[in-house]
């Protein structure tokens, strides 16, 4: 399920002209997740693409970001 969410993001960057952006928050609130974003807005729900391999992330964390065109979503790469 990741793997077919990233491949869609993947194909709607290609078309972009601007395909993709790497991007740091941290974790507001875990549940739900929200995630400040560059000190600038919140993202929340449907938003966040979570990997299943990340490990649990506790308020506070630092995570590294990859926005897909258009910053409709974001993939959690991994904790700071």
């Amino acid at each position: 399920m990741l793997s077919e969410k990233i491949k869609r993001i993947s194909m709607q960057a290609n078309t972009a002209s601007v395909p993709a952006a790497v991007m740091f928050g941290q974790v507001q609130k875990v549940t739900p997740i929200h995630i400040l974003v560059d000190s600038r807005f919140v993202i929340e729900g449907d938003m966040i693409i979570m990997s299943r391999d990340l490990p649990e992330l506790l308020v506070g964390d630092t995570v590294v970001l990859l926005r897909n065109n258009g910053g409709q979503q974001f993939v959690v790469l991994g904790r700071l």
